[in-house]
């Protein structure tokens, strides 16, 4: 319908459900719960505390960016600027998000069996 101001940055959540429906809004926010939660257990199962304060620090820090972006989409919180991990046009969170999996990665990579 295209009314929605931002709809690539704040409000991609709903951009996303407006024209692909909300099957693949509840898909969006399945694979991203899947993804938190292996960040978890990855930082769960690391071999020093530092790592799992990296993999546990990248968990909340994605969680929130998730709830306030989701929040403001459905009006529970206000509109701050925070983008949806990944998928919002943000080339410096984009890049910073896409540095901390690769970090995770090398933890997952480096642990010990």
């Amino acid at each position: 319908l295209g009314f929605l101001p931002e709809a690539q940055t704040d409000f991609i959540f709903a951009a996303f459900i407006e024209e692909w429906g909300l099957l693949i809004g509840l898909l969006i926010v399945l694979v991203f719960g899947v993804l938190i939660l292996r960040i978890i257990k990855i930082g769960l199962s690391a071999d020093n505390n530092f790592n799992r304060f990296i993999c546990l620090g990248t968990a909340i820090l994605l969680t929130v960016q998730f709830i306030f972006n989701v929040g403001s989409n459905l009006g529970l919180t206000p509109v701050i600027g925070v983008t949806f991990p990944f998928l919002s046009y943000g080339g410096s969170s984009l890049l910073t998000n896409l540095i901390l999996i690769g970090i995770i990665q090398a933890i997952f990579i480096r642990r010990s069996l």
